[in-house]
């Protein structure tokens, strides 16, 4: 089972929901919810459950509590992008939790992995998200032939977008170079939690949402000193010099 840091969890909290846990959820959850208890299709094994959880079958959008009481405690892993509304998912989780913990792959991760023609059937993540320097606050763009693909013109997009061509046009295997901070969008939230729509991500980096400002920080961070020998963060350093 998955925990957060020490710093991180949440010790005093008595009710702890979690959605979406599927076959790797949190440890200290005391009740959770899932979309599809039978099918593994959107998921890659069976459904776990701690000792003592209380499993109820639905979904984000649709959270199967009443309003009060709230749950102390909210984790949503991976399950935000699947959601067909992701403003439903939101406000239901300002519905049922007082904070919590979303995650999600960071939009160029999703970029990388999405089927190239789109294929909506093909993928059942339907949103890119990350996080902006606002507190409590996720960004949203829906996934489309529009929107993938498509970078802002800052640097932050310009680097995305290397980095995108060297997996789409050169067949670069990309996601071991790179660090899970700058793979994934990671949010600890006090409710409420905010939410941003954009249409595209030259439309969101105009507004100051960059939805890859956090991937190019990551990643200028990946190489401390103890991994600057290491082959991985060698070779990335031997592909950003073409950029």
């Amino acid at each position: 089972m998955k925990r957060l840091s020490l710093f991180r969890r949440p010790y005093f909290a008595k009710r702890i929901l979690e959605i979406g846990g599927g076959h790797d959820p949190f440890a200290g959850v005391t009740h959770a919810v899932d979309k599809f208890p039978q099918d593994n299709r959107e998921r890659a094994g069976d459904i776990v459950l701690g000792k003592g959880v209380v499993f109820t079958e639905g979904e984000l959008e649709v959270i199967p509590f009443p309003d009060e009481p709230k749950f102390d405690f909210l984790y949503a892993s991976h399950v935000l992008e699947h959601v067909q509304s992701a403003s439903k998912a939101v406000s239901e989780i300002n519905r049922v939790a007082q904070q919590g913990y979303l995650e999600t792959p960071s939009p160029l991760r999703e970029q990388i992995f999405c089927p190239f023609p789109f294929d909506q059937t093909a993928d059942f993540h339907t949103h890119y998200c990350w996080i902006s320097r606002k507190p409590n606050t996720i960004h949203v763009i829906r996934k489309s032939e529009k929107t993938l693909g498509n970078f802002c013109a800052c640097d932050n997009g310009k680097f995305a977008k290397f980095v995108f061509e060297l997996k789409r046009q050169k067949g670069v295997d990309v996601e071991p170079l790179l660090s899970n901070a700058a793979k994934t969008t990671k949010l600890f939230f006090k409710a409420p939690l905010l939410l941003v729509e954009h249409g595209d991500f030259p439309s969101a980096c105009r507004s100051g949402a960059c939805g890859y400002s956090t991937f190019r920080r990551m990643t200028l961070r990946l190489i401390p000193p103890f991994y600057l020998f290491s082959s991985r963060f060698r070779k990335l350093r031997q592909l950003l010099r073409d950029f």
